[in-house]
Order: structure tokens, then C-alpha cells, then sequence
């Protein structure tokens, strides 16, 4: 199992994975830690995660096309 050192390590290494597991994963995490977290750092985790699908999803509606 790899451990990661903080939020944009592990969501860099759901980007390069492509892994909607993984980010499901980051979202249950985020929401469910115990660590102190500012509210503030998992909305700004939110958002960049939905920026992040959005922006798969193009990707994966352009290849499609192609």
C-alpha cells in the first residue's frame, strides 16, 4: 500500500492512474478524517476533485469522438 505524504500527492497520483476509485477514495477520506483538517482545505479538496472529473471527462468524451 503506498502511503502519501499529503492531499496533492494523492491526487496527482490519481490523475496520472486515471483511478475514479482512487478519487472516491480522497473524497471518503477527506470527509471522514479525524486529522485536523480546516473545513476550508476539504472544500478547496472538493472543488479541485470536481474540477478534476470534469476535466476527465472531456478528455475521455474527446477520445471517444476520435
Amino acid at each position: 500500500m503506498k502511503v502519501f505524504k499529503d492531499w496533492q500527492e494523492l491526487i496527482r497520483h490519481a490523475l496520472l492512474n486515471y483511478s475514479f476509485a482512487m478519487l472516491s477514495i480522497v473524497l471518503i477520506t477527506a470527509t471522514q478524517s479525524e486529522s485536523l483538517i480546516d473545513l476550508i482545505e476539504i472544500d478547496s479538496i472538493l472543488l479541485n476533485l470536481a474540477l478534476l472529473i470534469a476535466m476527465l471527462k472531456k478528455i475521455g468524451c474527446r477520445a471517444i469522438e476520435e
